[in-house]
């Protein structure tokens, strides 16, 4: 691969001509927009638009220890304000039932070991578990009243108290000491959160039975069935509910992607993987570059991210790149044990709704726990991606919030699925995070990158179910209104979804390829990411391509859209070909600067013939000649715009 500061590029990037010929591109949109016209059927229903119920304890400020009870004082009104705002979805993320009877299980059996802030905290009484009850049949009662449907999480969380009376289900150092979650041992000054192990029997076997103990309890009783979201996808991508569709529920897992397991199990599994896979230790050598004198010498390479690393006497390809390759194949296993885990659950849902969806939340595909979630994601129709823009991050970093979008949203159409995302509207009040909302300007940016993408349903993340947009993201300044604000937007959102309506990505733009090989490199995991920003901040047209094989780019003879100025312009260009027009998606990521230029040139079109029209935001047309119309759009810092480029008849 070139790099990008070679002169082929630089000559790349004062091109402004098109290859494209009207008697091509043109008639094949033509011929597109006819099929599809002709096998037009009526949507049934809305696009999916949910919001999540994850709350923080007022009492102990971590969002692990839920308590249904306190969470929920004002259901009516929550879930009324959340109707009137435009979601027609709750994202349940909190479910009691944890208990392989299927009853439920008060937080307090999910209080971290040793953790001094819940000393104070008094076993659960007697009572503890009709209260859970009640308080769950009063979010039912009022969802079914305001109109909302209900996505169930069937994998949250296991109680930390199980864990302890269950140590062959937790996660393994390689000295078989317990293992704790990275995330919040770093964020929570050490607190201590037990992790399972994905191949361990006992923990699939008690999630699949508390999963088919509270759908045993709760399948075909009025309320839940109300509630229940239908969905069906239509136009390839849109995620619409239906009440002819089929079920859809979800899991939450948070300590998914952690460091690898390296228990008896998966060591044992890891040496029949590898064998399966090369036939003999010999070939295991070869192709990894290893010695491995038998296969009981096997083991599984430490991941990136162990602390004290030192200390384990293992193959550690941070230490020696030439094992980098072990390294990618150890995280196929462990991708391979969590799409194991997730089959059984899928497997207890279907012997209640053997139609039924069930999504698995994904996390990040520049991510430094090396799980390939699009493996994991294949068997179903959608997949559910959680993106969220501040993620590891200081400050909004929208143009990593998009190439995550982007790589997710070519793996699900690769697997002819559709691509459901998260929009983050909440302060992130983990230490380790910035503690702000976003701006409401922010906001709307998130949705018109998604929508720009033909992602075809959200979930909107949100602490208290009030949106808690931040006027200019200012830390503890909140709108009272902020549901208002939501409400308004989404009020405007129609004509841009309906823009985007039979709309394919543009074929003429620069198409980086992400390879989940090169995170088995230290500094490799960013390079995909790096290649893409190169491009963006020039207002150059570019998606990312997911794919397993091939690493680098491929770039056309020209582009047809450009944006205009020197230097990085931190501008969002999206371009999509629809009938025989274009709709293009101009996002201004800078603070302060307020105008962006754009200029298009179609080859062997004479641009007077073509009109620019606004779907959202203002557009003014500045110049237009025979071969170039260039246009000036006052976005305002942080704001969105969508316009029509069609061709006049």
């Amino acid at each position: 691969m070139s790099s990008p500061s070679n002169p082929d590029r630089r000559r790349f990037l004062r091109q402004s001509a098109a290859a494209l010929t009207p008697g091509g591109l043109l008639a094949w949109n033509a011929a597109c927009k006819r099929g599809r016209e002709a096998d037009k059927r009526p949507a049934e229903g809305p696009l999916l638009r949910a919001i999540s119920s994850w709350k923080s304890s007022p009492d102990v400020g971590y969002f692990f220890a839920f308590d249904a009870v306190k969470f929920y004082a004002n259901v009516e009104s929550e879930m009324k304000a959340v109707r009137e705002a435009g979601f027609n979805t709750l994202y349940l993320l909190y479910l009691p039932y944890r208990s392989e009877d299927g009853r439920p299980t008060p937080w307090q059996d999910n209080i971290p070991l040793n953790d001094p802030d819940f000393a104070s905290v008094q076993p659960p009484g007697p009572g503890a578990r009709g209260a859970e009850e009640r308080t769950f049949r009063q979010i039912l009662a009022a969802c079914q009243k305001h109109g909302l449907k209900t996505m169930f999480n069937v994998g949250c969380w296991s109680p930390q108290k199980w864990f302890r009376e269950n140590p062959d289900a937790i996660s393994k150092l390689p000295d078989d000491s317990p293992q704790y979650d990275r995330i919040f041992l770093k964020s929570f000054g050490g607190k201590r959160i037990l992790t399972p192990c994905f191949r361990s029997e006992r923990f699939r076997s008690y999630t699949e039975t508390v999963t088919r103990g509270w759908l045993r309890q709760y399948r075909g009783t009025r309320d839940f069935e109300a509630v229940l979201p239908r969905v069906r996808v239509t136009d390839r991508f849109d995620v619409r509910l239906d009440p002819g569709g089929f079920p859809l529920f979800y899991i939450h897992q948070d300590t998914i992607d952690r460091d690898w397991c390296h228990c008896p199990v998966c060591q044992a599994g890891f040496r029949d993987y590898l064998l399966k896979r090369f036939g003999s230790i010999g070939g295991v050598n070869t192709e990894l570059r290893t010695k491995f004198a038998s296969a009981g010498d096997i083991m599984i390479p430490l991941s990136p991210y162990v602390a004290g690393r030192s200390r384990f006497h293992v193959i550690d390809p941070v230490g020696d790149p030439t094992k980098q390759r072990l390294w990618y194949e150890a995280a196929l296993f462990w991708t391979e044990s969590i799409a194991g885990w997730r089959n059984r659950l899928i497997g207890a849902v279907r012997e209640f709704y053997p139609d039924a969806e069930v999504v698995m939340i994904s996390k990040y595909p520049v991510s430094p726990f090396l799980t390939d979630y699009l493996r994991i994601a294949r068997n179903g129709k959608l997949f559910l991606m959680d993106s969220y823009p501040m993620e590891s991050a200081l400050q909004w970093n929208l143009l990593r919030y998009f190439f995550d979008i982007e790589v997710y949203q070519s793996g699900a159409e690769e697997q002819g699925q559709a691509l459901v995302a998260h929009l983050q509207a909440y302060d992130n009040r983990l230490p380790n995070h910035v503690n702000r909302a976003p701006s409401p300007e922010e906001y709307r940016q998130q949705h018109i990158g998604l929508l720009a993408r033909r992602v075809g349903a959200t979930v909107t993340f949100a602490f208290e179910h009030a949106v808690q947009l931040s006027p200019g993201g200012v830390e503890g300044r909140y709108l009272p209104d902020a549901m208002q604000i939501a409400g308004a937007w989404h009020k405007t959102l129609q004509p841009v979804e309906e823009a985007y309506r039979g709309t394919i990505r543009y074929r003429g733009d620069v198409v980086v390829r992400h390879n989940p090989l090169e995170n088995c490199n230290p500094k490799g995991a960013q390079a995909a990411l790096e290649r893409y920003k190169f491009w963006k901040n020039r207002g150059v047209p570019v998606r990312v391509v997911y794919d397993e094989k091939q690493t680098g780019e491929t770039v056309p003879d020209a582009f047809e859209f450009a944006v205009e100025g020197g230097g990085p312009r931190d501008t969002d260009l999206v371009v999509s070909e629809k009938g025989e027009g274009y709709l293009v998606s101009l996002t201004n990521l800078r603070p302060k600067q307020r105008e962006v230029r754009t200029r298009v040139r179609l080859k062997g079109e004479d641009m007077k013939r073509w009109s620019l029209r606004p779907v959202f935001g203002q557009l003014a047309t500045a110049g237009q000649s025979s071969d170039t119309l260039s246009c000036q759009t006052i976005l305002g810092p942080l704001a969105s715009a969508v316009f029509e480029l069609s061709r006049r008849q």
